[in-house]
């Protein structure tokens, strides 16, 4: 019910601005049009040789079908208060009298039978008010096709007859095509309330998403310093104690503030908009060897071979890129078992430079490859799954991209792909919480 209310006051407030923008002179230009052809058909059948009888029933009927099509002109707001499927109704009644009256199937008329079906389709499609009027009009031509043309009277005088019908289908196409524009306005100036109110919401939550940036910057660094003082001490406490047994407790607590130190820093990383990128021409095979040689304490730690193998030419920002390659091989070392390797293969396709990550490790099944980079997920109790994350988004800012290929026993190769050249979405800002 809820949607419903917002549903109904949405239409109202898209059918006042409809008549903002049809506006007072629109509706009168059509109703003058209107009634000036009406009083012109009526005139010309009263002057004609026609059965006065039947010209007083055409004028009665093209006065009451000009009377509802009045009504149907008023403002939208008015016309929603009255029961508008009975004036569209008496409206069609009222010309299908006229058309009867004037000659049935040889009425002059009988093309302003279809002026009003535009406007149903529009405003209700095809629903049951729009296929109750399709009927109706296959019912009275039916009908009038079935009875004697004896009972419509007799056929208009030739000029008297041409003039209606050129005045009836020159209105009628005149009509049809100001409504179709008018309501082709209406629906471009609807998309542009909407882009509008799109654009006002991402503008929000933008602004929502750089305050929760800013807060949580704040909080990250506002823990790191008690950290680096709790670390601190716990280092002193350890190289005096005599006690292995608090050694070890002591050597455990600094562990774990090491680790809550790194969980933020790869928060703050995470949070942070990157930065504009500062591309210059370097060898990403050099870029490579330093990445590895920072992890190559870790590496020999774990028992692992780090291997580079190819080379490539390219103009990128190299903090960017060597903190990107950081966390990639962080990751498939961790992901490593004693005796494996971890190999880095660097080529050239095309326009691009391709990074291949590769580890011995266990792999992965496809349930769980299909979450890598999702914000805070990893297969590790001491991990944050941040650093995919963060390495994504840089590749995503020189314009490529990070997929995971793997399967359990097989091992796992991340795969970067990034423009040999500088990238157009260098300035742009790159959300690292999209995940991909």
């Amino acid at each position: 019910m809820r949607v419903r209310r917002q549903f109904e006051r949405s239409l109202r407030e898209h059918l006042a601005a409809a008549d903002a923008r049809w506006g007072g002179p629109g509706r009168a230009w059509v109703g003058a049009v209107l009634s000036a052809v009406v009083a012109g058909i009526i005139v010309l059948v009263w002057v004609s040789d026609y059965s006065r009888p039947r010209a007083v029933l055409a004028a009665g009927f093209l006065l009451g079908y000009l009377g509802s099509s009045l009504v149907l002109l008023r403002p939208p707001q008015t016309v929603w208060r009255v029961p508008r499927a009975h004036v569209e109704d008496v409206r069609f009644a009222s010309m299908i009298g006229a058309i009867a009256v004037l000659g049935g199937l040889r009425s002059p008329l009988l093309v302003a039978i279809l002026t009003a079906l535009p406007s149903r389709i529009a405003s209700g499609g095809w629903a049951r008010g729009t296929r109750g009027y399709v009927a109706a009009i296959w019912v009275a031509v039916f009908m009038m096709g079935c009875v004697p043309a004896a009972w419509f009277g007799p056929t208009l005088p030739p000029a008297t007859f041409a003039a209606i019908a050129a005045l009836t289908l020159i209105t009628s196409a005149t009509m049809t095509a100001h409504y179709i524009v008018f309501l082709s306005r209406t629906v471009e100036e609807s998309i542009w309330d909407a882009l509008r109110a799109r654009e006002q919401v991402a503008e929000q939550a933008l602004a929502r998403t750089r305050e929760l940036e800013h807060l949580g910057a704040r909080l990250s660094h506002e823990l790191k310093n008690p950290l680096a003082a709790i670390k601190a001490l716990v280092q002193l406490s350890s190289r005096s104690t005599a006690d292995p047994e608090a050694r070890e407790n002591l050597q455990t607590v600094e562990a774990e503030a090491e680790r809550m130190r790194d969980v933020l820093d790869e928060y703050l990383s995470f949070s942070r908009p990157l930065d504009k990128i500062r591309a210059e021409p370097l060898s990403l095979g050099s870029l490579t060897d330093e990445a590895l040689a920072v992890m190559s304490g870790r590496a020999e730690e774990a028992g692992l071979a780090l291997r580079r193998t190819g080379d490539a030419d390219l103009v990128a920002d190299p903090r960017r890129l060597k903190e990107a390659l950081l966390n990639l091989v962080a990751n498939a070392i961790e992901a490593t078992p004693s005796g494996g390797s971890v190999d880095v293969a660097l080529s050239r396709d095309r326009d691009a430079v391709v990074i291949a990550v590769r580890d011995t490790g266990k792999g992965m099944p496809g349930d769980v490859l299909e979450r890598v980079g999702t914000p805070f997920f990893t297969t590790r109790e001491e991990g944050t799954g941040l650093g995919v994350l963060l390495a994504r988004a840089i590749f995503t800012q020189h314009g490529g991209g990070l997929r995971y290929e793997s399967a359990p026993g097989k091992g796992t190769t991340a795969i970067a792909t990034l423009r040999a050249a500088p990238s157009t979405r260098s300035d742009d800002h790159v959300q690292v919480a999209a995940g991909g």
